[in-house]
């Protein structure tokens, strides 16, 4: 069927979804009349356009245009200028204001508008309004160019929007251009933007298969896609090979020349014969190598082993407790390094070993000693809200997000507090270390001045950082950081056989599964999620609140996956809902934020619940929620919500950093190959009254055989040979901030 073209004013936009699929009502000027037409397109209200399309049928419609392209019509008679400029489209604009500027600059009014606006104060309208016209003018006929664009490539709406929000942050004026000739570029800057979209892009408007270009962007995202679905730093180039060769991307005199390129822009650094590592991971596990190596050569002040035993007997008497050998060698490492760790599982003591370090620190020891201690600044800090809240319940103390303590600008996305503008505390103590990946740790080790002292804390058996590196582990591998390991377990004292399951599993130990005061095992093979909901219900009955109970499963899919799990443990959904493109939403609702949201002061892991719904008809920026998280409520958009999703189960890989009273674990079949010794050991160690393990539990016995991959990584090998600090680079590094900036700079 051959293509129409119909020309006509955009009178409603009747339906937008998030995908950019819209019903509009066009007005014919010649026949006087309107019409729906469909399509994905992104238009302005009183603007002319001209639609090419067909007529389709459609079985619940009836015939309808679909458009298939659109442009817009440049408006030169005076009253279409007049009532466009007039429009509720543009705020505080009215029609004598609108006449008053078209009377001036006639048909070249728009181009005024755009491209010179300042000149619209000569004939007396306000900054205000001139901002109003230029910003709106010229945001909508660039989004709309990208619209044109990338609409047939089936991009999203949200991702055409994302594109061009980074556009105007570059101040990029030629849009079109610039995503057809630099699409590659995009990936690093852009969230949800992948190789095969930005390919997409690329192939339509380049269209040569054996660019090397191509070949060198390929390497780098399926390098980076590597390590962050691995946990690895380090790689073997025959693995990206093997994901090149899926995407078709075959030719090996081409994957060779790619490599060498990267290795000489330094963009890739080679190993040995076949590991390599991306430039970024190198230099933040360098930099942190470097810091630890700066820290270890300062002086500081530390405290003399004779006043540190006298103030802990001191402690002992007022806190009415008796500290262990290892607590006393834990406290007394920590005072007296610059650097030092503390690692032990659930129960060993370590929050009474940071409130005695702590007390030590920020307390004038009088008793005839001289002045080498004086009151000093500390803070606690942890890579998560919960932790952080956790912390400063159990010690009284101050204790902030690592992201907040760094001072995160989400704008520049970059912290404030760095080398040049380091934190004033004399000793900072982080918890929950594990968590803590090498793009964080070097940049928390960087704000630090060398002088202070840093304590870190955290369970090594704990799973690694969700992000690329295994930092604790490897700075206790390296055997150049002075380490206690907490191995008495107080806990149980109280009878906790939840700490003694931990420590067994960690140990490799053989015990068996038995029902007591703190632990029950449920073991079933059928009807696993009906019990999981039967045990909450009674959980709830008996005191515990939706906040205290929680279950933790390791996958999302499945008749037993976390979304299934959810579906049967929430609410049963009332009229009152906002409803998401996979969810409904109510009020009372238990949710999780799922990614760092730092404008908001939202983390990865953050549970809430939802306190009202604002606007159910909310448009993607437009506030659609309010969600309480612990003690602050935070207004959610649209576009926010496809980070926030029910929380009734969780994954294990979510739950670290936390700890609930009441932790319910189903074992299924359909997770046997995710199941290993390090999750169950993190899932059961969130559990601090009560650990409910229902299911098959044979398949427990079996999981937790499992030991986990060890993580490739590089930093172990820089703590104890600095001269890898030049490993593969014939020059001295310099910092590169976009990894995908030398494809700009070609394309140029």
């Amino acid at each position: 069927m051959s293509k129409i073209c119909l020309i006509g004013q955009v009178q409603k936009i009747i339906f937008s979804g998030d995908n950019g699929y819209t019903i509009l009502s066009i007005f014919f000027d010649d026949t006087k009349t309107s019409e729906k037409i469909v399509g994905y397109v992104k238009v302005i209200v009183g603007q002319k356009y001209q639609f090419t399309g067909e007529y389709v049928d459609n079985a619940k419609y009836g015939e309808q245009f679909y458009i298939s392209s659109y442009e817009m019509v440049k408006i030169s008679q005076g009253d279409e200028i007049i009532d466009f400029l007039s429009s509720k489209h543009f705020k505080g604009v009215g029609k004598r204001t609108a006449t008053k500027i078209y009377e001036q600059f006639k048909e070249q009014t728009l181009d005024v508008i755009k491209d010179e606006p300042e000149r619209l104060k000569n004939i007396g309208v306000n900054q205000e309004i001139i901002t109003e016209l230029s910003n709106k003018l010229n945001n909508l006929t660039g989004i709309e160019q990208l619209y044109q664009l990338l609409r047939p490539l089936n991009f999203s709406d949200i991702l055409i929007t994302e594109i061009y929000k980074y556009l105007q942050i570059i101040k990029e004026e030629n849009v079109v251009g610039y995503v057809k000739y630099n699409s590659y570029s995009l990936i690093d800057h852009i969230d949800y933007l992948t190789f095969e979209k930005a390919d997409q892009i690329f192939l339509k408007y380049n269209g040569d298969l054996d660019s090397i270009e191509r070949y060198k962007s390929a390497i780098i995202f399926f390098a980076n896609k590597y390590c962050y679905q691995n946990g690895d730093t380090v790689f073997e180039i025959k693995k990206i090979i093997s994901d090149l060769s899926q995407k078709k991307i075959l030719n090996p005199d081409l994957i060779d020349q790619a490599i060498s390129k990267l290795i000489s822009i330094e963009i890739l650094i080679k190993l040995n014969d076949d590991q390599y590592i991306l430039f970024d991971f190198y230099e933040a596990e360098k930099s942190i190598a470097m810091s630890i190596k700066l820290k270890q050569e300062s002086i500081s002040k530390t405290i003399d082993n004779k006043i540190i035993t006298k103030k802990l007997s001191e402690l002992e008497s007022r806190f009415k407790i008796s500290y262990s050998p290892v607590q006393h060698q834990a406290i007394k490492s920590a005072v007296s390094n610059n650097l030092s760790i503390i690692t032990g599982g659930p129960g060993t003591g370590k929050t009474t070993i940071i409130k005695a370090i702590a007390t030590i620190f920020t307390e004038d020891v009088s008793l005839d000693i001289d002045e080498q201690i004086s009151r000093k600044s500390i803070i606690l800090c942890a890579p998560t809200g919960r932790a952080a809240q956790r912390m400063k319940e159990a010690t009284g103390l101050q204790s902030r997000t690592i992201h907040s303590l760094l001072e995160w600008d989400p704008y520049t996305k970059s912290f404030n507090r760095d080398i040049d503008d380091p934190l004033v505390q004399d000793l900072i103590i982080i918890d929950e270390f594990s968590m803590v990946d090498i793009f964080l740790a070097m940049s928390l080790f960087k704000a630090i001045r060398p002088e202070a002292i840093i304590v870190i804390v955290g369970d090594a058996a704990q799973l690694e950082s969700v992000n690329p590196g295994n930092v604790i582990g490897d700075l206790i591998r390296s055997q150049k950081i002075a380490t206690v390991h907490l191995d008495q377990i107080f806990r149980q004292g109280d009878g906790s056989t939840i700490a003694k399951l931990a420590e067994n599993i960690d140990n490799n130990l053989e015990f068996e599964l038995s029902n007591t005061h703190d632990m029950s095992i449920i073991n079933k093979q059928k009807n696993i999620t009906d019990i999981v909901k039967q045990v909450v219900d009674k959980s709830y009955e008996a005191g515990f609140s939706e906040f205290d109970v929680q279950v933790l499963y390791p996958k999302y899919a499945g008749d037993s996956g976390i979304n299934n799990l959810n579906k049967k443990l929430k609410p049963d959904i009332t009229k009152d809902f906002f409803e998401t493109a996979n969810d409904k939403l109510q009020v009372g609702d238990k949710v999780m934020q799922l990614k760092n949201n730092y404008e908001k002061d939202i983390y990865n892991g953050d549970i809430g619940f939802i306190q009202a719904i604002v606007n159910q008809k909310a448009k993607a920026t437009e506030i659609a929620l309010i969600v309480k998280f612990k003690d602050k409520e935070v207004k959610l958009t649209k576009k926010d919500l496809l980070d926030l999703t029910h929380a009734y189960a969780i994954s294990i890989h979510k739950s670290q950093g936390s700890e609930f009273k009441v932790v319910i674990i189903p074992i299924t079949k359909e997770s046997f190959h995710m199941l290993s010794k390090k999750l169950l050991y993190t899932a059961i160690t969130r559990a601090k009254d009560k650990l409910i393990l229902v299911g098959e539990i044979n398949i427990f016995y079996n999981g937790i055989m499992k030991e986990n991959q060890k993580r490739e990584t590089y930093l172990s090998k820089l703590l104890i040979d600095p001269k890898l600090f030049n490993q593969g680079l014939e020059n001295e590094l310099v910092q590169v901030v976009n990894p995908y900036d030398f494809l700009e700079e070609e394309s140029k």
